[in-house]
C-alpha cells in the first residue's frame, strides 16, 4: 500500500544501523539492535513506533504489529502511530482489525489524502470495490497531484469493467510520468479489453521487446554448468531465503529477502559482469522508438536490485510488474527435468502478457510463453506482466531475478 514518508525522529547510529541491516535483508542482526534499544527504553513510544515503521517496511508484519501495539498503548490518541498501525495490520492481512483503526484514525481528525488513499487500498483488498472508489476519488479531490490514487482508481475501474473510462487516468499519470510501470501495466490491460490492438501491439511488443539470451561462460569458473551449480547452491542456503511469504507474486516457494547484489560475494560479482554485458546488448538491439515508453527511456546509468527464487513442486509466479525498474530479468541456474520444449502444458515455463484473470472481462490478451533453459537470461520491460506456469516434480526450479533501475531518471511517487 502507498504511504507518505513516515513521521521523522531523530534516528541515532543505532537506529540507522538497524534500517541499514533491514534494507539488506539481515533481519536477525537487526532484531538484535532492536532488542538492545528497547531494553534501555522499553517505553519510549516514538523508538516503538519507528522500529514499527522500520519492521512493516521490511515485510517483518508480525515484529511491526507487535511494535505498534504497543506504541499505541503508550499514546493512545496518536493519530500518526494509529496510522502506522493500520498499515502493519493490513499488510500482516488482518483486515478487520485494521479497518477499525482506520475509521478510529479518520474519525479523529479531518481526513488527509494519503489516509484515505491507504484505507481505499484496504478496502480494494477486501473486494470492495465501490467503496474503495468513493474514497480514491475523496483522496483526489484533496491532492491531485498524488499519481498514485489516479492509477488506483484506473485499477478499480478495471475491476469493475468500466476500461474505457480508466484510460484517461493512466494517460494523465503518463503524461506526469512516462515511465509510470503502474499506469503503463494496467494502460496494457485496458487496451486489450477495449480492443485497441494497435495501441496494445506498441506498447506491449511481446516479440521484439522480450529478449532470450544464452550467457558467456564466466573466467574465474570451469565451465557455465559450474559457475550455475554452486550459484544455486547460494540462492538455495541464502540467510535471507524465506518462504510462503504473503505480499509477493511467489507461490510455494521461497525468495531472498534484501538486495542479492549488495552481497560481497565473487558468485555475485561475476553475475553482475555477465548482468552488464546482456544488458549492452539488449539495449543495441531496441528498435529506435524516441517517443515509446521503453525503448525512448533507455537509462544511461542504473543500478540492480535482484533476489533469489526458488520454486518446489506445484510453486509459481503469479501474474505480476516489476514498479521499479526500467527492463526486469530472470537468469535461470537449476531447472528440473519436467521442464520441456514438448511437453503441451509447458510446465514451469514463463508467460507473459497476461495480468490478473478477473481484470478482462471476457477478453484474452496477446501472450507470449518461454521455455526456460540453464544459463539463459530472459529480459523484458518492466512493465509487461509476467507469471510461471505450475510444475510437478521433486527437482526445485531456481532462478535470479532482477531489476535494471535507472538512476537518471524521476521514479513515479
Amino acid at each position: 500500500m502507498a504511504v507518505r514518508a513516515a513521521k521523522h525522529f531523530d534516528i541515532e547510529k543505532e537506529y540507522r544501523r538497524a534500517e541499514a541491516l533491514h534494507a539488506a535483508g539481515k533481519n536477525e542482526r537487526a532484531r538484535a539492535i532492536y532488542a538492545r534499544l528497547l531494553k534501555v527504553r522499553p517505553l519510549n513510544p516514538p523508538a516503538l513506533d519507528l522500529f514499527g515503521v522500520l519492521a512493516n517496511r521490511n515485510r517483518m508484519f508480525d515484529t511491526a504489529v507487535e511494535l505498534l501495539r504497543e506504541a499505541v498503548a503508550c499514546e493512545p490518541e496518536n493519530i500518526d502511530m494509529n496510522f502506522h498501525l493500520a498499515l502493519a495490520l493490513s499488510n500482516q492481512g488482518q483486515f478487520d482489525a485494521a479497518r477499525a483503526v482506520y475509521q478510529k484514525v479518520m474519525h479523529a481528525v479531518p481526513p488527509t489524502a494519503d489516509r484515505l488513499h491507504n484505507y481505499a487500498d484496504l478496502l480494494l483488498a477486501q473486494g470492495e470495490l465501490v467503496a474503495a472508489e468513493e474514497h480514491y476519488r475523496r483522496a483526489m479531490e484533496l491532492d491531485a497531484t498524488w499519481l498514485p490514487t489516479w492509477n488506483k482508481l484506473a485499477e478499480v475501474l478495471i475491476r469493475r469493467g468500466r476500461h474505457i473510462e480508466a484510460i484517461p487516468l493512466l494517460e494523465h499519470c503518463l503524461q506526469v510520468e512516462p515511465n509510470h510501470i503502474p499506469a503503463l501495466s494496467l494502460l496494457a490491460i485496458a487496451l486489450a479489453a477495449t480492443d485497441e490492438e494497435q495501441r496494445l501491439a506498441t506498447l506491449v511488443d511481446l516479440e521484439r521487446f522480450i529478449m532470450p539470451m544464452a550467457a558467456r561462460p564466466v573466467a574465474a569458473f570451469p565451465n557455465l554448468a559450474e559457475f550455475n551449480r554452486q550459484l544455486a547452491n547460494y540462492v538455495v542456503r541464502h540467510p535471507g531465503l524465506k518462504t510462503d511469504l504473503r505480499d509477493i507474486s511467489t507461490r510455494q516457494g521461497g525468495q531472498t529477502m534484501g538486495n542479492l547484489f549488495d552481497d560481497r560475494h565473487p558468485l555475485i560479482h561475476a553475475l553482475r559482469e555477465m548482468i552488464g554485458e546482456v544488458l549492452a546488448t539488449y539495449m543495441d538491439r531496441l528498435p529506435e522508438l524516441p517517443d515509446h515508453p521503453h525503448c525512448g527511456q533507455v537509462p544511461a546509468d542504473w543500478r540492480l536490485e535482484g533476489w533469489g527464487v526458488v520454486l518446489r513442486s506445484g510453486g509459481h509466479q503469479a501474474a505480476h510488474v516489476h514498479f521499479d525498474g526500467w527492463v526486469s530479468c530472470v537468469y535461470y541456474l537449476s531447472l528440473p527435468e519436467v521442464i520441456q520444449a514438448d511437453d503441451p502444458q509447458q510446465a514451469g515455463w514463463i508467460q507473459f502478457g497476461h495480468g490478473p484473470n478477473d481484470y478482462y472481462g471476457d477478453v484474452v490478451p496477446p501472450t507470449r510463453r518461454i521455455q526456460p533453459q540453464e544459463g539463459y537470461f530472459v529480459m523484458f520491460p518492466s512493465y509487461f506482466w509476467h507469471e510461471t506456469i505450475p510444475f510437478t516434480s521433486d527437482e526445485a526450479r531456481i532462478c535470479i531475478a532482477f531489476d535494471v533501475i535507472p538512476r537518471d531518471r524521476r521514479r513515479p511517487r
